[in-house]
């Protein structure tokens, strides 16, 4: 439980330690600029006590019903909301457990979708145009209480990019999808998009082109091992080489480093 008014500022570890997600008393604005983490599936990860929750690091939730936008509280995204194998690794390391479920976006922005029953205006930006159009056709079906609105494919110029902004100025929405690729789309987040565009924008690699069909997921047993990424290495081992085999051990080496060297927790 947080507790206390005025801004809280996290620039460390944030991790909650219940199965009820984080809980505020008073009127707190929680900022955070490190990790937030430990929320468990199937719960609201903050609660509507907290007036605002202004993010610049990482959130990492539980699986289909992490982070909730509500009416009672104002939630503003400049960082990042993930979940997949390294943090996966990385929870049993720090903390002795794995989280509760399979965190990659491409199982949890559409789950989060269904689940949310207020609706939303989703925004999706980035793919190959019909690959996001049929995107955006199969979460209507999926979650058809939420508008999903195509605004542009990623295969846009610097000078496009004005009018892009000034589309999202005027649709404003709850949600932005940014299919750019890594680290394309997290760095076009940072640079451009500020509350002014929307309310969380979420970076969300191949999820368009896999919800169209035009690229083929792992086989559900092969998911549930968390080997996804292996079977994407061996799709796209070009593209993809960096970023697992050589980013993976980088990452863990982190983890490592964080768990002999670094701060575990606090806030």
């Amino acid at each position: 439980v947080l507790m206390g008014a005025g801004h809280l500022a996290n620039t460390g570890t944030l991790r909650s330690l219940t199965a009820d997600g984080l809980r505020a008393q008073g009127d707190l604005t929680l900022v955070n600029h490190g990790l937030i983490e430990g929320i468990a599936d199937g719960v609201d990860a903050f609660s509507s006590d907290l007036q605002k929750v202004e993010n610049h690091g990482t959130i990492q939730g539980g699986s289909g019903n992490g982070l909730r936008l509500t009416s009672s509280q104002e939630n503003v995204n400049h960082g990042t909301i993930e979940g997949h194998i390294g943090v996966d690794i990385a929870s049993r390391m720090l903390y002795g457990e794995p989280f509760p479920d399979n965190l990659n976006g491409t199982d949890f922005v559409p789950e989060f979708f269904r689940r949310q029953k207020e609706k939303l205006t989703v925004a999706l930006l980035g793919a190959r145009r019909e690959n996001a159009l049929a995107a955006a056709e199969k979460l209507s079906e999926q979650a058809p209480q939420h508008e999903f609105v195509f605004l542009h494919d990623g295969y846009f110029e610097a000078r496009d990019e004005e009018a892009i902004l000034a589309r999202l100025r005027a649709l404003k929405p709850h949600v932005l999808l940014v299919a750019m690729g890594v680290p394309r789309q997290e760095l076009w987040i940072a640079d451009h998009i500020g509350p002014e565009h929307c309310t969380v924008p979420i970076a969300v690699g191949a999820l368009l082109d896999f919800l169209s069909g035009a690229v083929p997921r792992a086989p559900v047993w092969v998911r549930r091992l968390r080997l996804e990424w292996l079977f994407r290495l061996g799709l796209e081992p070009r593209r993809l080489w960096r970023r697992y085999v050589v980013g993976n051990p980088v990452f863990l080496l982190r983890v490592v480093r964080q768990k002999f060297l670094g701060r575990r927790g606090g806030a």
